[in-house]
């Protein structure tokens, strides 16, 4: 048996208030989830990338006792840049197309070059914990440039494919 999706207006249907605040507060728990949820994953998964990462190419690294070091970095960059996905995310699910790429290119830019300049402050030989949050702040940016040049209604189809 097929389960149906839990909807807004399933859940206008089984809480028969009505109204535009419903709406709005639905939207910001899911915003509000989201940005939560994606910093989250992202200290975690990040730091375990990393770790999975340093353990494949700089297996010494780990060896020695000092790697916490390198996980205190991963953490923060790993929420800040989970929780600028989760928000375009959230913001892409709710229709929200163009809104949710200004904030993966905005967000993405800006933890970018936050990581940059904490690489070069302290020294080239930080650059291989801060790679991967390099990385992912570069998708951040090119998923949010792809999602800006798309179409936003069916007029620019037409408009488009005309020769």
């Amino acid at each position: 048996m097929k389960r149906k999706a839990l909807s807004l207006e399933r859940i206008e249907w089984l809480f028969p208030l009505r109204g535009r605040w419903l709406r709005y507060l639905l939207q910001g728990l899911g915003i509000v989830g989201g940005v939560a949820l994606g910093s989250i994953a992202g200290g975690f998964g990040l730091s375990l990338l990393t770790y999975m990462f340093d353990w494949l190419f700089f297996r010494w690294t780990v060896a020695t006792g000092q790697y916490g070091w390198t996980l205190l970095a991963t953490v923060p960059a790993g929420a800040a840049l989970g929780s600028v996905t989760g928000l375009a995310s959230v913001l892409i699910l709710q229709g929200k197309g163009r809104t949710g790429g200004w904030v993966s290119v905005i967000g993405g830019c800006l933890l970018g070059a936050l990581l940059l300049d904490r690489t070069r402050a302290l020294g080239s030989q930080t650059l291989v914990p801060y790679f991967l949050p390099l990385i992912w702040a570069a998708l951040l940016v090119t998923t949010g440039l792809r999602r800006l040049k798309r179409p936003t209604s069916s007029t620019e189809f037409e408009a488009r494919d005309i020769p």
